[in-house]
């Protein structure tokens, strides 16, 4: 096995730890309605792929890696012969012959197995997809830099090395084909010799101190927002549409290494998340409800139903995204939920599941975003849909799922080639 190339190392060792010194403080450390504050992967997953995009767009750094004009950084991309998605990979679609680098993440609160995991998984990709480099990125910080968590990866190396008689998992690392970086505190350490017993800790790292973690958080004070024309739903409907349209053709129907074109959702998601975090940050629109500084737009955060008395509402049940300000239910503007045409099936879930978070966790809007295209806009793909709406409102006495959509409290809207429309009970699909 040859070893990575030095100078490719520090080049991605540098892109991964600019990234990280983007992420703002509260995707590193969100905090729950309760006020409890506890890292989540994946909100700081989508926002460190928002930050690596950046780089990637700008380039002011001139990686070469990234000079590449047909480099793809892509979230969980579905693999379907190895069944196992990694968290990101940087590639040229449509082909093995150009993988250059996947990236798993792990906060340091996860289990030590998982994180082993990982690094099993890195090396399958680098085996049998041909990537040239893999990243096991462990984030956040712990009490005692000595913690029984290394021993216990270093023993679970130990553990993988023994089932194989030829290359061995403590090779690729050794070898510098499989990166593990810890970053905390500021900065980025790569812990890859530490951990199969070549070094030591605090020797390898990428110093980030002089960058100022911001966070858009005001600790002092959190104002509730405006009530009553602080926000209007034309003018979000506008933000998701300009966002949808920013994502690229090879977002939307990525190819495989054979060829095959297929949209996935999470592919769609992280770049979908990646425009409405731009969006955010430029406001060029000047949409009103993006003037709120301390408005935070969130990845996947998981909603603890501790508080609440329905369980069957929240329980186990994510958002795609969220725009809210942290730390109460007092600010929660939006939850959009994705899906692809294909699964139309699942639509009437996540109507659910915007209905119940808007109705206990006092959500101001909720968005059903379809995308992809069809052959026959007209045809039976819709009445199925109304007919579940019907159903679900013949199992209510209270207010019905139909209610909330009349009532504009839930937006139902398909994007395909371009555009947006918006969905009406009464009059079907409608151009914005």
């Amino acid at each position: 096995m040859n070893s990575g190339n030095s100078e490719d190392i520090d080049e991605i060792i540098k892109f991964i730890s600019e990234a990280y010194s983007e992420v703002r403080e509260n995707y590193l450390h969100p905090k729950s309605a309760s006020g409890e504050i506890n890292a989540q992967e994946r909100i700081f997953s989508y926002e460190f792929y928002h930050q690596i995009r950046k780089l990637q767009e700008s380039n002011k750094y001139e990686y070469k890696f990234l000079k590449e004009s047909t480099l793809n950084i892509e979230g969980e991309r579905i693999k379907w012969d190895i069944k196992k998605q990694p968290d990101f990979i940087i590639h040229k679609p449509g082909t093995n012959e150009s993988n250059y680098l996947v990236i798993e993440i792990k906060k340091i609160k996860s289990s030590y197995y998982s994180i082993a995991h990982d690094l099993t998984k890195l090396n399958e990709y680098i085996n049998e997809k041909k990537y040239k480099y893999g990243i096991s990125l462990i984030f956040g910080e712990i009490f005692n830099e000595n913690d029984t968590i290394w021993n216990s990866i270093k023993n679970e190396i130990k553990e993988e090395d023994s089932k194989n008689n030829n290359l061995k998992l403590s090779d690729y690392i050794k070898n510098q084909k499989i990166i593990i970086l810890w970053c905390h505190n500021e900065e980025c350490e790569n812990i890859s010799s530490f951990l199969v017993g070549e070094g030591e800790l605090m020797k390898d790292k990428f110093d980030l101190k002089n960058t100022q973690r911001k966070s858009i958080l005001n600790t002092h004070e959190v104002k509730k927002m405006n009530g009553e024309n602080s926000e209007n739903i034309y003018e979000i409907i506008d933000f998701i549409s300009k966002a949808y349209f920013n994502v690229g053709e090879n977002y939307l129907h990525p190819k495989s290494a054979s060829g095959d074109i297929n949209a996935q959702e999470r592919i769609f998601s992280y770049e979908f998340y990646h425009q409405i975090r731009k969006l955010q940050e430029s406001n060029k629109y000047e949409y009103k409800f993006l003037k709120e500084s301390t408005l935070n737009i969130e990845g996947e955060r998981k909603k603890s139903n501790r508080y609440k008395k329905d369980k069957k509402c929240i329980n186990l049940k994510q958002p795609d995204i969220i725009i809210h300000i942290p730390g109460n239910n007092e600010n929660n503007l939006l939850l959009i939920e994705i899906k692809r045409i294909e699964r139309r099936d699942n639509i009437i879930e996540d109507l659910e599941k915007l209905k119940c978070f808007i109705g206990k966790l006092d959500y101001k809007y909720g968005i059903s975003l379809i995308f992809g295209e069809i052959s026959n806009e007209n045809g039976n793909i819709w009445n199925p849909i109304k007919d579940k709406i019907k159903e679900e409102d013949s199992n209510d006495d209270n207010l019905k799922l139909s209610d909330y959509i009349k009532n504009q409290k839930i937006i139902i809207l398909w994007c395909a080639n371009k555009k947006c429309k918006f969905f009406s009970l009464e009059d079907g699909w409608r151009d914005i």
